[in-house]
């Protein structure tokens, strides 16, 4: 009885809290007119075989979206698309044409990596009717257009960007290092004693609205004490001006760690509305490590070290669900009634 009462304390903690964001699943997309779709390594993999055609998902049942203003389609690559050109359409119950709400998007820029483009829920026309959204579809114009798409989700106007991913195929250079990105992931071997993977920002960056730069790492290998130090110069590009992060013994017995470069040091006068090289270090040559991700992120948004420390204090962790789940649960966890986004 307890334990029903416990699962219950948690579900009703996650329905009192208003979510910003909700994923849908890539997998549902299975169907559509004049396209095939798969999923691939977590994204959508969606080639156009007619002109107009589109990959689409159904709603069953019906579903309101009173409570949001957008559903947001993340494109990671497009290929042989005319005019970069995509177009998301959502349809009522009464499943017609003429009854649906549409954003169409041409040029479609994809120079950083992935581009978010929304649909606007707010629509009226001809009278559709939101608490009863059915079939949803992402459209391009062109036989042969091929589009990869690595997130689609609703959203609502409450969502703050607190996180901005940096694109690891920019870390293409450094002292010492050979890097490549393999399966999305930046794989660095070091060839020097503490030698570097390194990035640049052109122009420079102004970091003023940002707290952290994060850092995942998934694996290390030959890498003394477990050993890497994030650095940042500014425009100067001095290694007197830079401000930097290290860290022993990295634990990756979770499966990954996140280290954190605290943007709001001042070490000689470092300038963040000039952020200008961003490299990552380990302290001797043949050391070989993994990186899954590198983005800014704001202090909100740091809940992923909650969660496992919570954890790591016996504190039970929930899914949306109410079910148990641990540290390494991926999505919305509860923890003391506690909403954590755990990515």
């Amino acid at each position: 009885m307890k334990k029903f009462f416990t699962l219950f304390v948690a579900l009703m903690a996650t329905l009192a809290i208003n979510a910003t964001q909700e994923d849908l699943s890539l997998y549902s997309f299975t169907w559509g007119y004049g396209s095939t779709a798969e999923v691939i390594d977590g994204k959508l993999n969606v080639n156009y075989t007619g002109d107009w055609s589109a990959a689409a998902t159904g709603f069953s049942p019906v579903k309101d979206l009173t409570g949001w203003d957008y559903i947001c389609v993340e494109v990671e690559a497009m290929t042989n698309c005319n005019e970069n050109f995509l177009k998301i359409f959502l349809d009522d119950y009464r499943e017609s044409s003429s009854i649906q709400i549409e954003n169409a998007y041409s040029n479609i820029d994809l120079s950083e990596g992935k581009t978010v483009i929304k649909l606007d829920l707010s629509q009226t026309t001809n009278g559709w009717d939101r608490t009863q959204a059915r079939y949803l579809g992402i459209m391009a114009q062109n036989a042969g257009a091929q589009v990869v798409i690595s997130r689609v989700y609703l959203e609502n106007n409450a969502s703050e960007k607190t996180e901005q991913d940096l694109d690891l195929g920019a870390f293409t250079w450094g002292y010492g290092s050979i890097s490549t990105v393999v399966d999305g992931k930046l794989n660095v071997e070091l060839t020097g004693d503490w030698s570097a993977t390194a990035t640049g920002f052109s122009p420079c960056k102004d970091l003023t609205e940002w707290d952290y730069i994060t850092v995942e790492v998934e694996a290390m290998t030959n890498c003394t004490d477990n050993f890497l130090k994030i650095f940042l110069d500014d425009s100067r590009a001095s290694s007197e001006i830079q401000i930097d992060s290290e860290f022993s013994d990295i634990d990756l017995s979770e499966g990954k760690a996140t280290l954190r470069l605290d943007l709001s040091q001042t070490t000689n006068g470092w300038d963040r509305t000039q952020a200008r090289y961003l490299g990552i270090m380990a302290k001797n040559a043949g050391a070989q490590f993994t990186i899954s991700r590198v983005y800014l992120e704001k202090k909100g948004s740091a809940t992923n070290n909650v969660v496992a420390q919570k954890a790591k204090e016996n504190k039970k962790c929930y899914n949306i669900l109410g079910m148990p789940v641990n540290a390494n649960y991926k999505g919305i966890v509860i923890v003391n009634g506690k909403k954590l986004s755990n990515k």
